[in-house]
């Protein structure tokens, strides 16, 4: 049975809903904490505090959500998990009409919605492992279980690579694991980035997005070669597959990595990087990046980063009225774009017909030396914690 420290629901077809907490004991008798959600509209997400705080023996038989919908039916949900102070959440979903609804497991789905992964009934098909050694216990159930194992991120693939693939497998069983929360890094492994100023590198586990390792560069006078136009992807996803930045003589994201660090199906940790030898002329570290998750769970990666001692190190601007009537007048709007800046970014705005286009600049010495400065981001963990994933 699954182990939470929290119970999420998510209104899915009630006008109006509440939430307690139903736990059975020993005996088989259901009580009812005395906290609840309060109600909420439909579309909402609601997370419950720590079980242990709201009365939940931790010697419970089963824990479930306890929905009631405003003027209608109540419903405990399924399946039972239990309580702990392990920083996880049950996601449940609330399905149906205000006076026939459901209270199932909450379907993995990707940032646009158009990918649903249904999970095994058993509740475990979702793991938010926070250590190697949580990470090498999972591994090793599913290769008991025969369990396809895949990684989630951000959750922003397109196609459908991390839920399923085109292929016919022996077992239906797919087991995500979502590393949104994991560390590994540091003296005591309890890091999640280790940068590396001598080498011009930084280590980050992959469950970290983007966005917060930038801002931890920045901080500390560094930045990235090349980034994204979101911001929000996971340094999993990102160095996965062939994500693209928007510096102009950088290449993919991935090339920028020179180590990854990858448990395999043994539970085992390798490294590949710049010294691992090549391999019948080739080298190991190109299959390592974009390699789709074919070697295993990738849990950190190095990336090479480049100083920013300044905030103005980096010059914005942008123009969002360029117009291009024709094939020739945008090769040479663009080309002259290109030639013209470090990192460029455009956008199509389908109904003006006219492209934004951002740049940015680095200025080796500014004139204006400002300080960079801390900022506070979204942390992926906390945010999965409340089911958000992706853009905000």
């Amino acid at each position: 049975m699954r182990q939470v420290e929290r119970i999420g629901c998510l209104n899915n077809g009630i006008f109006v809903m509440s939430f307690a907490v139903q736990w059975s004991d020993s005996k088989g008798s259901w009580h009812t904490s005395a906290w609840n959600s309060g109600n909420f509209d439909n579309g909402l997400y609601k997370v419950s505090p720590p079980l242990s705080s709201i009365g939940v023996p931790a010697d419970a038989s089963g824990v479930a959500p306890y929905v009631s919908a405003v003027l209608g039916t109540s419903n405990r949900g399924a399946p039972l998990v239990q309580s702990a102070n392990n920083g996880r959440v049950a996601a449940y979903e609330v399905r149906g009409t205000t006076l026939d609804f459901s209270v199932g497991p909450l379907p993995w789905k990707n940032w646009s919605q158009n990918i649903v992964h249904t999970m095994t009934i058993d509740g475990e098909y979702y793991f938010s492992p926070t250590s190697l050694a949580a990470l090498q216990d999972i591994i090793r159930q599913a290769v008991q279980a025969g369990a396809t194992v895949r990684v989630s991120g951000q959750r922003h693939a397109q196609p459908p690579l991390v839920a399923a693939d085109n292929r016919t497998t022996l077992s239906p069983n797919r087991w995500l694991i979502d590393l949104s929360c994991y560390k590994d890094l540091g003296p005591g492994g309890n890091q999640s980035i280790e940068l590396h100023p001598s080498e011009g590198t930084v280590t980050v586990n992959t469950g970290v997005r983007e966005d917060e390792l930038d801002a931890f560069l920045t901080a500390n006078n560094w930045m990235l070669k090349t980034v994204t136009a979101g911001g929000f992807f996971s340094l999993g996803g990102m160095t996965a597959i062939d994500v693209h930045g928007a510096t102009i003589d950088a290449p993919i994201f991935a090339e920028t990595v020179s180590a990854f660090s990858i448990v395999g199906p043994d539970g085992q940790v390798k490294t590949i990087d710049t010294q691992t030898p090549a391999v019948d002329g080739w080298s190991p570290l190109q299959f390592a990046r974009v390699s789709v998750g074919a070697l295993g769970v990738v849990t950190s990666v190095t990336v090479d980063v480049v100083p920013r001692p300044w905030a103005t190190t980096l010059k914005s601007g942008k123009n969002s009225q360029i117009v291009c009537k024709d094939e020739k007048a945008f090769i040479a709007e663009f080309k002259t774009l290109l030639g013209s800046h470090n990192r460029v970014e455009s956008f199509l705005n389908p109904y003006s017909h006219r492209f934004l286009v951002l740049w940015w600049d680095v200025v080796s010495s500014p004139s204006t030396k400002t300080p960079n400065r801390s900022i506070t981001v979204p942390n992926a963990c906390a945010l999965a914690g409340n089911a958000i994933f992706g853009a905000p």
